[in-house]
């Protein structure tokens, strides 16, 4: 009889610890059923994950559509920028080539001009050569005794190295020299 109470008390012993985890079940899964209900309430309530996931996705496509004007802007803009400036750098390259042209030109004239000042200059020394040898020769002439003034010019002008082109008077004059009919009268 022993073993009978023993076994009618077992299963009373089993059945209070799986009730016991039946009631702890029980409490973890009305645990659970509530956290599920405060987890529905948070996506489907007013506020709920939908509509912030609305609401970032409005975001989102207007920051889409703020980027696709930004793009469109800029590549406009790059574009604009780039046309912009090659046309600059087009003028600024002609602007260059006009003016390296004009400077080999004005260096040409520059170099013709100092030849035609270095030929005037050259000349004018000639010139002032001559002046001063023929304001030499009136000085002469205007210190000389009225017979050496007749032509040929004198011995002593002949003897004269500024006067070059004078040689000594010449001897066979003709009736019409000037010193001719002057020795006829004396």
């Amino acid at each position: 009889a022993r073993g009978a109470r023993e076994l009618a008390r077992a299963p009373s012993a089993a059945d209070a610890a799986t009730e016991s985890q039946m009631w702890l079940l029980e409490q973890t899964l009305g645990d659970i059923m509530q956290r599920l209900d405060r987890l529905m309430a948070q996506a489907h309530g007013d506020h709920g994950w939908e509509d912030r996931l609305e609401e970032h996705e409005v975001r989102l496509s207007g920051f889409r559509s703020r980027l696709d004007k930004a793009e469109e802007h800029l590549g406009g803009f790059d574009e604009r920028i780039r046309v912009e400036w090659e046309s600059k750098f087009q003028y600024l390259q002609r602007s260059v080539q006009d003016a390296a042209e004009r400077q080999l030109e004005d260096g040409v004239r520059l170099d013709a001009m100092a030849r035609r000042t270095e030929e005037v200059s050259e000349r004018m020394e000639q010139v002032i050569d001559e002046t001063s040898q023929e304001a030499a020769l009136v000085r002469y002439l205007g210190d000389c005794p009225i017979e050496c003034r007749g032509g040929g010019g004198s011995p002593a002008m002949a003897q004269d190295e500024r006067f070059p082109h004078f040689g000594p008077p010449s001897r066979g004059l003709g009736a019409d020299s000037p010193r001719s009919g002057a020795s006829d009268d004396v």
